[in-house]
């Protein structure tokens, strides 16, 4: 999987997002951690279902009609 690792290390440095996909069982996680304990970052992992929506991800807001203003909900990013 050398390609995936330098292919993760590019888009960190040129401050890209990551999507990692593949079978179960190849280190995905591993490497995702391993990354973010060598450069000091936040890691964060979502388990997508094919019933998961992109509000679920980044967060949604929510009209709340006693101040009559929307409330932002953080998604789990």
């Amino acid at each position: 999987k050398d390609r995936a690792v330098v292919t993760t290390l590019l888009a960190l440095l040129t401050g890209g997002n990551i999507l990692i996909e593949d079978i179960p069982g190849v280190g995905k996680t591993t490497m995702a951690v391993a990354f973010s304990k060598a450069l000091g970052l936040e890691y964060g992992r979502v388990q997508f279902t094919p019933d998961t929506l992109p509000s679920d991800i980044t967060g949604f807001a929510v009209y709340n009609k006693d101040t009559g203003k929307f409330t932002f909900n953080k998604g789990a990013v």
